[in-house]
């Protein structure tokens, strides 16, 4: 049947068409996303300082909520 056979062409074009968007798309978050590393990484280095002081704010803040955590009543 020639309308059946025209259908299943057209399903196959739709499917190969989403894939290729797919990808082309998966690829672009990838790049997008190494890119963002990269970035990251280079205001890491520049900024240590100010990692570092961060990471004692969160971990003094952390310690905090553990003492409250201690006093839970008896």
């Amino acid at each position: 049947d020639l309308n059946t056979y025209n259908f299943s062409q057209l399903q196959c074009l739709c499917g190969f068409i989403l894939i290729q968007l797919c990808s082309i798309r998966t690829y672009q978050l990838f790049s997008e996303s190494k890119i963002f590393i990269a970035t990251y990484l280079q205001l890491n280095k520049n900024n240590g300082i100010l990692i570092k002081t961060w990471t004692n704010i969160s971990s003094s803040t952390s310690m905090k909520n553990n003492r409250l955590a201690d006093k839970s009543p008896v």
